[in-house]
């Protein structure tokens, strides 16, 4: 099997939580504060993989 890790970055609103969410199905903003402010503010880290690969999903803010 192969591994990949796969980085976001970006400032706030660009569109990371959401291309994450899109591509593994996890929302990793979970704490009541980012979901009241629409925006991350602890890191999360997400994978996905079929047969052949295995990849892990950091995400990150800029502010």
């Amino acid at each position: 099997m192969q591994y990949s890790i796969v980085g976001t970055a970006g400032h706030v609103d660009h569109g990371k939580t959401a291309l994450i969410t899109a591509l593994t199905g996890f929302e990793g903003d979970s704490l009541e504060e980012e979901k009241r402010r629409g925006i991350t503010i602890n890191l999360s880290f997400s994978s996905m993989q079929n047969k052949e690969k295995k990849c892990g999903i950091h995400r990150c803010t800029r502010t």
